[in-house]
């Protein structure tokens, strides 16, 4: 299945800033690993910021203050003890939808180094937290049986997912290996594995999911879903 489900825009100009907070950054840096299409865009926008800067009109610094703006240039940003560098793409980009090198560096390993929790009959997950100024955003991993839905939910802010594995259709898209869908906090949606694979993805989200049934906003209460 060839990849024809893509970020948003403007969430590749976010990237290509380095403005995307680091579960966003991250799951961005394995799409573009898997999408050539997505790499050459994510380029461009990296060559348009530089044209724009080379514009700007210059400004007064001090030597204190260059020095110390030429320290951070290649400073790269820690996440969870790993460290990336946000708008780059790790070595090893046209590799295909082998596992994407940005997650691999976050787990210390591929699929078989995730520690897996139990939710629900079939579904599994793995949560990783990264407090910043913003909140609290969220990264979890999710391995989901052959047709099982999601439970319906709505967002509390911006959530991005990447299939690694399988293939899940939400509404009436089907997302398979290096598919994106990016959602904002309007509407709802109830994802359902297809096909016979299992399926995984890994989900970048601002905040909490808001499920519609009681025994999911329970279960959040209980254990983090």
């Amino acid at each position: 299945m060839s990849i024809s489900h893509h970020p948003d825009d403007a969430t590749l100009m976010s990237f290509a800033a380095g403005t995307l907070s680091e579960p966003f950054a991250i799951v961005i840096a394995s799409h573009l690993e898997m999408c050539g299409h997505c790499r050459e865009t994510n380029r461009s926008l990296a060559m348009l910021g530089g044209a724009v800067l080379e514009g700007a009109a210059p400004e007064e610094l001090s030597a204190g203050a260059v020095a110390s703006l030429l320290a951070r240039l290649d400073e790269p940003v820690p996440v969870n003890g790993h460290r990336i560098v946000k708008g780059q793409l790790p070595d090893g980009s046209a590799r295909g939808h082998a596992f994407p090198e940005a997650l691999t560096r976050l787990l210390g390993g591929g699929l078989d180094a995730i520690k897996w929790r139990h939710v629900v009959p079939g579904v599994e997950d793995r949560l990783i937290k990264f407090p910043n100024r913003r909140g609290v955003h969220t990264l979890r991993f999710l391995r989901a049986i052959p047709g099982k839905e999601l439970p319906e939910h709505a967002h509390s802010g911006s959530e991005l997912t990447l299939v690694l594995h399988g293939a899940l259709r939400d509404g009436g898209h089907l997302l398979g290996p290096g598919d994106v869908s990016d959602m904002d906090d309007e509407g709802t949606h109830s994802p359902v594995v297809e096909g016979a694979e299992t399926c995984v993805c890994v989900f970048a989200n601002e905040g909490a999911s808001r499920f519609k049934q009681l025994k999911f906003r329970v279960l959040q209460k209980l254990i983090g879903i």
